[in-house]
């Protein structure tokens, strides 16, 4: 109907918090806002009984967002496709990163940037446990959501809507509030890394968060330097809840990068969840949506309960006939169900014992295998390191890569030590990753190279 309501929800630690927006014939209408604190406990009911108690009501078609600390995500380039194969890309980008299985999990993308020949596409994987347990919680309270959105995407909306957003050149964008520190690098106006820095509680003090903040972002902004050839950031936005100054952060980000961080209050923006509202109201989609399918199937058999029920003076005897057959089918489907999960949990067992038993083959074979630990590495790329060349960071992974980076004054004695290293027999295979080329405020040469250890064929 042109009046239902839509809500937007978003959970912060210890709290739920909710917008709602009412359509009517004028448009939008102003928006309310609303908090509340949630003991969450085992049962699966704490939202419920928070509602209850506190007489509050979360109403009309919602779409919940999901903290970015209970999941994966990467932007990525893919080639320009019809939308409908965009979905397997993304299924495939994820099973690159995910430390799990991606047939236990959730996925979905957003199309963020579409040109001729690539599109640049966030991907996202949950697994289906976190979904399934925010949607025990929403359920218990009588709430169905429409879509299942991300946190960081609706900071995303927020940040354009409000013009924080510049057109051109590159701008760092961190944003502190309850559910972490969250990292938004553009390009031109587009976003090329949506990131999590950390979760509430996981830096003990600024320092530690400044240090570790400032070094992820100087490898990945030297990526992207490489990529793009911009010479670093031409804007640095901190927005984070009025709690004083952050005058150590901004410090460090200046004198790192020569750029004086525009400090903003985040409670002048508006909340999080007005950005889940905008998003669902303009729904597309290219646009990420991590709803279970059962949720789909859900929603549709409580639609069809609904038509059944407002039928029931007209066509009683049919209406009881048709529940009839939708609750024997239930109880079949039920009893199958049960038995399909009791033989999974008898093939459970075993399974994990096998898997087990192989990862630590695996680890037994790889730690008995001196022939390419850390320090031959080390010392073979040393042996070959030419005087003019300078190695600045070495990064080893047993059995896969080491990622090699350094810079020299011209590039002829790159090229040099990379045929050295091709030459090598400790390396499978040398790549220099990018290409040589001269950064701008130094003057040098740099050069990144990843030598294959494991000698399987991508």
């Amino acid at each position: 109907m042109a009046n239902d309501p839509i809500t937007g929800l978003v959970f912060l630690g210890k709290h739920v918090s909710w917008t709602t927006r009412r359509k009517g014939r004028e448009g939008a209408g102003k928006p309310t806002f609303d908090e509340l604190a949630v003991e969450w406990g085992e049962g699966g009911d704490g939202l419920a009984v928070a509602l209850k108690e506190s007489g509050k009501t979360i109403e009309g078609a919602v779409s919940v967002a999901i903290p970015s600390t209970q999941l994966l995500m990467r932007v990525v380039k893919l080639p320009t496709t019809d939308p409908g194969e965009l979905a397997g890309m993304a299924r495939l980008q994820v099973d690159k990163f995910s430390p799990f299985p991606t047939e236990n999990m959730l996925i979905s993308y957003e199309l963020l940037e579409k040109n001729e020949n690539s599109s640049r596409v966030l991907v996202v994987g949950v697994q289906y446990d976190v979904v399934e347990k925010i949607g025990a919680q929403l359920a218990g309270a009588g709430i169905f959501p429409e879509h299942v959105d991300l946190d960081l995407l609706a900071w995303w909306r927020l940040l354009v809507d409000e013009k924080v957003i510049i057109e051109k050149g590159c701008q760092v964008v961190i944003i502190e509030d309850r559910g972490g520190c969250h990292v938004v690098i553009t390009q031109d106006g587009v976003p090329v890394v949506l990131r999590l820095m950390g979760a509430p509680g996981d830096f003990a003090s600024e320092e530690e968060l400044a240090t570790e903040l400032v070094q992820e972002l100087s490898y990945t902004l030297t990526s992207m330097e490489l990529e793009y050839g911009s010479e670093g950031p031409a804007a640095i936005t901190l927005l984070r809840e009025e709690e004083g100054p952050a005058l150590l952060l901004t410090s460090r980000l200046h004198e790192e990068y020569g750029v004086k961080p525009d400090v903003r209050n985040l409670d002048l923006m508006p909340p999080l969840a007005e950005g889940v509202v905008r998003r669902a109201a303009e729904r597309k989609a290219t646009m990420l949506d991590l709803k279970p399918e059962e949720w789909r199937e859900s929603e549709s058999s409580r639609l069809l309960k609904r038509r059944l029920v407002r039928g029931t003076v007209v066509f009683a005897g049919i209406w009881l006939l048709g529940l009839s057959v939708i609750f024997g089918a239930a109880i079949i489907e039920s009893k199958r169900l049960s038995g399909m999960n009791d033989r999974l949990e008898r093939t459970k067992g075993p399974a994990k014992a096998v898997r087990n038993a192989k990862t630590r083959l695996e680890k037994l074979r790889q730690y008995s295998d001196h022939k390419r630990s850390v320090l031959e590495c080390w010392r073979e790329t040393v042996v070959h390191l030419p005087r003019e060349v300078e190695m600045t960071t070495l990064s080893y992974k047993k059995d896969d890569t080491l990622d090699l980076r350094g810079r020299s004054t011209t590039d002829e004695p790159i090229y040099k030590y990379k045929n050295k290293l091709d030459a090598s027999e400790l390396f499978y295979k040398v790549e220099l990753v990018g290409g040589v080329s001269q950064n701008a405020r130094d003057k040098k040469w740099h050069f990144r190279m990843k030598i294959d250890l494991s000698g399987v064929e991508e």
